[in-house]
């Protein structure tokens, strides 16, 4: 059965990567045009471009998915199946009929639950305990269309997004493995996503980072996790951008209650931060233009004094 794959992003890299390795027949990978990045302004191909050609796939990087001569590519491949994941262009239902058999999306959410571009993150900062994988039928409104099959994973007390985003991967490649077989075998069943229930996970913001200490301790490292990679969780520090990286939660219980954002103590164990409830341990952090350091190697270099309030700038 051959395959168009279109991807973009880590998710859609580490998927393809995974398929390959399963040994389907992808005839052709669709992702965004090369962009010029860096100070210097110079195109580099994707990491999803360059594991195609190394594997030897056919690339595809049209400005729109949806005109003629993207639709008379994808019409010459013939091909009998469309699997799309985190492409970043919404593709019309004449691209989607265009696929023989069906076009199919995996979700990194147990649909109508978080549809949109971040379910990961937000199912993480919204503390959530069970997220999941969806393969579903494409339709032309975004993340709607039947379910083909779901499954759960149990988010663990120390996952982030990059953690939790790579064993979500590797969940739905092996669901994708079993949905591809049953599309062979003509063995679909479909189930419509139930509407009442739906919830959404827009693309995150820079400012989505910014840590408000009047939120509980609990609230806080969701959204440390949440954010982990990109934006990043971040509060003001001598007029400049401190990122916490990872970090635990004391309960208030054995705390003086303070103000939020007041440093309680800085030792080597972490920075504890008073928060709107309980306090935060923070355990790694890193200062703008600095390196990712321990709370011990920190602290070393920055003297931060018990009292002082963090987020404020000066």
């Amino acid at each position: 059965m051959k395959i168009v794959f279109f991807g973009s992003s880590t998710v859609g890299l580490d998927c393809l990567s995974g398929l390959i390795k399963e040994n389907l027949n992808i005839s052709l990978v669709v992702t965004q045009p090369t962009r010029k990045m860096g100070r210097h302004l110079l195109s580099k191909p994707s990491a999803i471009e360059e594991l195609a050609k190394k594997n030897g796939i056919k690339i595809f990087k049209p400005e729109n998915i949806n005109c003629g001569d993207s639709l008379k590519v994808l019409k010459d491949i013939d091909a009998d199946l469309f699997l799309v994941i985190c492409y970043g262009q919404i593709l019309s239902l004449e691209v989607l009929d265009s696929a023989k058999k069906i076009a199919i999306n995996l979700h990194t959410s147990l649909l109508p639950q978080y549809r949109g571009a971040a379910p990961i993150n937000w199912a993480l900062i919204n503390g959530e305990c069970v997220t999941g994988v969806s393969v579903i039928k494409m339709t032309e409104k975004m993340d709607a269309g039947p379910v083909i099959a779901n499954r759960e994973l149990i988010i663990e007390p120390q996952d982030n997004a990059i953690s939790l985003s790579g064993k979500l991967v590797v969940l739905g490649v092996r669901l994708l493995k079993r949905v591809i077989s049953d599309i062979e075998n003509n063995n679909l069943s479909l189930k419509e996503q139930d509407e009442t229930r739906v919830s959404y996970a827009r693309k995150l913001k820079k400012e989505d980072g910014l840590i408000d200490w009047s939120m509980s301790a609990c609230s806080i490292n969701n959204k440390i996790r949440g954010c982990f990679g990109w934006p990043g969780s971040y509060t003001i520090y001598h007029g400049k951008t401190l990122k916490i990286i990872s970090a635990g939660i004391e309960t208030a219980d054995t705390l003086e209650a303070k103000e939020p954002g007041r440093v309680l103590r800085a030792t080597k164990a972490g920075i504890l931060i008073q928060c709107g409830k309980d306090a935060l341990l923070a355990k790694e952090l890193q200062l703008e233009s600095g390196k990712r350091l321990l709370a011990e190697q920190f602290l070393a270099g920055h003297k931060i004094n018990p009292l002082e309030i963090l987020g404020k700038a000066v």
